[in-house]
């Protein structure tokens, strides 16, 4: 004899028509798709801990607002095919991946940074990379609003969230901020050294 019990699991099929109801414009379907997505954290934090805790809390933070924001931009697309957890997870496993790619990208560009500021190699191993003057020269000499967030999260430890809020934008406008002011500060850095090679 049937419970029930099988019912109060959705099936893909039942997530289809969830979405397409919000697609519709259903609003009152809206609790219910943010009571599913709390599966978002929950698969980022399993994701880190297979990869051996890569990711702070603050970057799981801020990388389950960023999935959010592409789960909503992709409803659309949900198809159906499996239930929204499958289908979210692997949008999670993408983002993950690609937040890591991201985190060396970073820690390759303070590398070239302290090396192009002429200090000994063993320097790119520094707790404070950016400790050294011609760092500092550089910052002065870029955009004042990339300096300024390279500062904050350099020097003030801060996290893209916080220093989102605290200069009124988004945590992704202060992260592009941040990739654009490590590039010019890294062109800054390399020019003396090709007017050196150019001199040689």
């Amino acid at each position: 004899m049937a419970d029930g019990s099988d019912r109060r699991t959705p099936s893909a099929r039942d997530d289809l028509a969830l979405v397409q109801r919000i697609l519709r414009g259903e609003t009152s379907e809206l609790p219910a798709l943010a009571e599913r997505l709390l599966c978002v954290p929950r698969a980022l934090k399993l994701l880190d801990q297979k990869s051996g805790r890569q990711l702070g809390p603050e970057e799981l933070g801020d990388l389950t607002q960023d999935v959010l924001v592409i789960v909503w931009r992709k409803l659309g697309d949900f198809e159906g095919l499996s239930t929204l957890e499958g289908w979210v997870y692997g949008m999670c496993a993408l983002e993950y991946r690609s937040a890591l790619r991201q985190q060396r990208r970073l820690q390759q560009e303070a590398s070239v940074i302290v090396r192009r500021a002429g200090a000994p190699d063993e320097a790119t191993l520094d707790p404070d990379p950016w400790a050294y003057e011609e760092v500092h020269e550089g910052l002065r000499r870029i955009k004042r609003e990339e300096a300024q967030v390279l500062c904050l999260k350099h020097f003030g430890g801060h996290t893209f969230e916080e220093i989102g809020r605290a200069l009124g934008l988004s945590a992704n406008t202060i992260k592009t901020r941040y990739y654009r002011g490590l590039q010019e500060l890294r062109a800054r850095l390399e020019a003396p050294a090709r007017t050196k090679e150019g001199a040689g």
